[in-house]
């Protein structure tokens, strides 16, 4: 009975539903593609095929992978009475509109131009970064604050990076052609906007998002990232920061069949999309550790795909040395960890003296940008996680995650909270901890039950685990 219902209740949707299409067809700036469905599969069927065609719908890609058709309203057609042909199947399990998904306002700041930081012969290593922006930049006088207190100085004396590890950047794109990108860049990604094999950046904030993780460090020149890493492109948003949950979903599940590690989602929107979570599963299953922005609204609203439980649900800090929560990350139960992200103190756009901004790639060359929000705060988390699986190559997903809450530092009320969860990140820390491991495979990432576990229940849950897997004793989870 559940799939009648939820297909009655699309009519429903779309009927109140506002949506807004400008003249350039898919590049929307509504709340969904008008005309635009995404249709999950219960399975396998091509006489499904068919029965769109009957209907009125054409087929405008197959997301295989995920069972997920997405398809288009022909203009004579009415979509209740295509609901209607629909809900008859029992091959289908739910109708949803084509969400759009944006960056959240006021990510970006402004560009600066880099002639006074001409490249020069490097003097310092990694350990010491002699990269001219790390101690200072002509805005905020701050430089890399962001690096300096989660202990990236130390860190880096335990662990630079492993090319062999990657991280898929889900995003804008990358402009990988910036002298702090070339060398971390790796060709793979696609361009779903454009729907073509160059995910070039046109907007600038995924650049940005790759600096933070994986800028040269130690070339004397720019600015430092967190690990020596590859980074893989998958371009979702466009030239004005605007996408859709269709090229969402098959970045995602693009870039777990390409094999990644570590899959960066500086994006979001607080709509719930079943074709996102399958496409979030999909990649889970396939052992990639995702990590989203928890978005910068200051509410409690979920924001997905971050809320979703096998997601690392990211809130922002700021501040040297105190590193408090910043007043415009989201917060609640679902927040997995928190991380670097600045604040515009005064609200007005532009950097000043004293104020805390993160400072990155752009994507023009010999140009750097400076941002705020949780969406720089993601890619802190997911550079101190690909530097963890570096250190540790057989680590898994759920090992490297384990890491990071237990080494973070807790901040806010004692324990988990809802404001910086498992706590702020500590690079050195995390590269100190030895793996908290188990027998019997990892099983499933229950964020609500985890939530309630301190860090000594952690390790005690992990040995029971062990100890009862060795003498043969089922240990039973449940789900709270």
């Amino acid at each position: 009975m559940r799939c009648p219902i939820r297909l009655s209740l699309l009519v429903l949707i779309i009927l109140f539903m506002s949506v807004e299409v400008p003249s350039g067809g898919r590049d929307v700036a509504a709340d969904a593609v008008e005309g635009e469905y995404l249709i999950g599969l219960r399975g396998a069927d091509v006489s499904v095929l068919d029965l769109l065609e009957r209907s009125g719908l054409k087929l405008v890609r197959r997301m295989d992978e995920i069972g997920v058709l997405l398809v288009r309203v022909k203009a004579e057609v009415m979509i209740s009475e295509v609901v209607k042909a629909l809900e008859r199947s029992p091959s289908i399990e739910y109708i949803e509109p084509n969400y759009i998904v944006k960056l959240q306002e006021g990510c970006l700041g402004p560009s600066l131009t880099t002639s006074i930081y001409a490249s020069i012969i490097p003097e310092g290593s990694a350990q010491q970064p002699n990269d001219p922006l790390y101690a200072s930049d002509p805005q905020t006088g701050r430089g890399q604050w962001n690096l300096r207190v989660i202990g990236m100085q130390e860190a880096w004396k335990l662990e630079g990076g492993s090319r062999e590890v990657r991280v898929a950047v889900v995003d804008t794109g990358v402009y990988y052609r910036h002298r702090d990108l070339q060398s971390s860049y790796m060709a793979g990604g696609y361009d779903w906007v454009n729907d073509d094999m160059d995910p070039d950046d046109d907007y600038g904030h995924g650049s940005w998002v790759a600096g933070i993780i994986a800028a040269e460090t130690g070339n004397g020149y720019g600015v430092a990232g967190m690990a020596r890493i590859s980074i893989i492109a998958e371009k979702v948003l466009n030239n004005r920061g605007s996408g859709t949950i269709a090229d969402l979903a098959s970045g995602i599940t693009h870039a777990a069949d390409l094999g990644v590690d570590i899959i960066n989602l500086s994006l979001g929107t607080d709509t719930y999309s079943s074709t996102l979570r399958r496409a979030v599963e999909y990649a889970y299953e396939k052992g990639c550790l995702l990590v989203a922005a928890a978005g910068n609204r200051g509410t409690s609203t979920p924001h997905y795909p971050a809320a979703f439980e096998e997601v690392i649900a990211v809130a922002s800090t700021y501040g040297e040395p105190e590193d408090l929560r910043a007043p415009y990350s989201n917060y609640g139960e679902w927040i997995t960890i928190s991380a670097p992200g600045g604040w515009d103190q005064d609200r007005d756009g532009i950097p000043e003296a004293g104020e805390f901004w993160i400072i990155s790639t752009d994507n023009k060359p010999d140009s750097f940008r400076l941002g705020t929000g949780t969406s720089a705060s993601t890619p802190h988390v997911s550079g101190l996680a690909a530097l963890i699986k570096s250190h540790h190559p057989q680590a898994t997903s759920l090992e490297i995650r384990r890491i990071l809450e237990y080494t973070a530092l807790d901040k806010g009320t004692p324990g988990r909270d809802d404001y910086y969860g498992y706590g702020r990140i500590d690079a050195y820390k995390a590269l100190k901890q030895p793996l908290l491991t188990s027998v019997g495979g990892e099983g499933r990432v229950i964020k609500t039950c985890e939530a309630q576990l301190k860090p000594g229940i952690l390790i005690l849950t992990a040995a029971i685990t062990t100890i009862t897997a060795l003498i043969g004793i089922p240990l039973i989870r449940r789900r709270i």
